[in-house]
């Protein structure tokens, strides 16, 4: 049984304590995490490998600076997670250009 669904339940529920600590500082600009709820409505499996690949750096990264172990490996998976959905856009992505190619000829 994964535990990631827990663990990424816990670290929105942490960084809404957060936002809600800071927007009681002046001078601190936070931005609400409604707006990341939802950035696209394009099925990750739909968007571009480029994009994919960069959400799993931005995960490698975000594991080599978790506190915890529990987030290391949670955030690992997704890296994990993403790279293997970008290598499988790849291929679509090339079978759609050379498809579109045959078609030109």
């Amino acid at each position: 049984m994964s535990h990631i669904p827990a663990i990424v339940a816990q670290l929105a529920h942490d960084a809404c304590k957060v936002a809600e600590t800071f927007r009681s500082v002046p001078d601190v600009k936070v931005t609400s995490l409604a707006s990341y709820t939802q950035p696209s409505l394009t099925p990750l499996c739909q968007r571009p490998s480029h994009e994919l690949w960069a959400r799993a750096a931005e995960m490698r990264r975000m594991a080599a600076t978790a506190r915890t172990a529990d987030a290391m490996v949670a955030l690992e998976a997704l890296a994990a997670r993403f790279a293997a959905l970008a290598v499988e856009r790849e291929r679509t992505e090339a079978w759609d250009l050379h498809r579109d190619d045959a078609d030109e000829d």
